[in-house]
């Protein structure tokens, strides 16, 4: 296949990887699209993905070569809003897929992907997100901690694939803090990132000292740049361990990092000093429980269809 790139109408014959811009957070100059910005060719790369579009095209090429086809296709980053794609068609046979930033160009090509090995040919279309929050919840219990599955990278780039073909875009990872495997947690927040995932620290009750937790807390972030959010389950733990341990945590980490808190709707104590403290929320959206054993094997359909019906809300279950 040939591939072209566009930005902003120009076209460039250099190369220049997404990864960093997908995944550092950093902000673009106002009127350009925060994604990336620049000018660059994006070389069709294996699933072993850069960043999401390089998985994206990694993912049409396959089609493509299953379908023995060849296609030249632009990429475009867009300005509409994030998540966003469209595929357009031209009389001179080149195919344009566009997307309001990574993620959602990545989920452009993947439906290209799709349509060609659905029909073997493109059709026009577009697409945003009913939910902004598309979620996978794994809790994982201490057994799970030891098992091969969980330490197996092959795995874990499987799973991340999957949730993006489903177009689900984050997953929150349940576990007691003090088991957390930090090593772990940084090589993992930053496979998921390059499948457009974000990655979600979950903490099963907060307990102990509250400089314990900062710190424990506060170490994590630090060494795992890319854990996006905190998630904990609410119990009747004083707010003191919030106060002096998890809002500090999260505040001095450098970087936005929300925080979810599940059964707050029993602490309202809770969500006042959420609000007093300034710490950013997760924004409410859909969030599915990720079926075990393994969280893979056998339930595809299930993350599919959860995935594509909280981003779409038209889109039909197959029967």
């Amino acid at each position: 296949m040939r591939w072209s790139t566009r930005w902003g109408g120009l076209q460039s014959a250099r190369g220049f990887s997404p990864a960093f811009a997908s995944s550092s957070g950093a902000k673009a100059p106002r009127g350009m699209n925060p994604a990336l910005p620049g000018l660059f060719v994006l070389a069709a790369l294996s699933v072993y993905a850069a960043g999401p579009v390089d998985f994206g095209k990694a993912e049409l090429d396959a089609a493509l070569e299953e379908r023995k086809l060849k296609l030249r296709v632009d990429t475009e980053l867009s300005l509409n809003p994030p998540e966003t794609f469209s595929i357009t068609l031209y009389k001179t046979g080149v195919a344009r897929v566009t997307g309001g930033d990574l993620r959602g160009l990545m989920y452009g090509l993947i439906e290209a992907s799709e349509q060609i090995r659905a029909t073997g040919k493109l059709k026009a279309v577009s697409a945003k997100p009913a939910t902004a929050v598309r979620g996978v919840r794994m809790t994982l219990r201490s057994y799970d901690l030891t098992q091969p599955w969980f330490t197996s990278d092959a795995h874990w780039r499987a799973y991340f694939q999957m949730l993006a073909r489903a177009r689900l875009n984050r997953i929150s990872l349940m576990l007691a803090l003090a088991e957390a495997d930090i090593e772990r947690l940084r090589i993992l927040s930053e496979t998921a990132a390059e499948y457009g995932v974000d990655f979600v620290l979950g903490v099963r009750h907060v307990e102990g000292d509250p400089q314990q937790v900062y710190a424990r807390l506060r170490g994590i972030l630090d060494t795992c740049p890319l854990i996006r959010g905190v998630q904990i389950e609410v119990g009747d733990e004083p707010p003191r361990l919030y106060h002096e341990g998890v809002f500090p945590a999260l505040r001095e980490s450098g970087r936005r990092v929300t925080l979810d808190l599940r059964g707050a709707e029993a602490r309202p104590d809770l969500v006042q000093a959420v609000s007093a403290s300034g710490t950013p929320l997760s924004p409410a959206g859909f969030e599915m429980e990720a079926p075990g054993p393994d969280f893979l094997g056998g339930h595809n359909q299930l993350y599919w269809n959860n995935g594509r019906t909280s981003y779409d809300a038209a889109y039909q279950v197959a029967k």
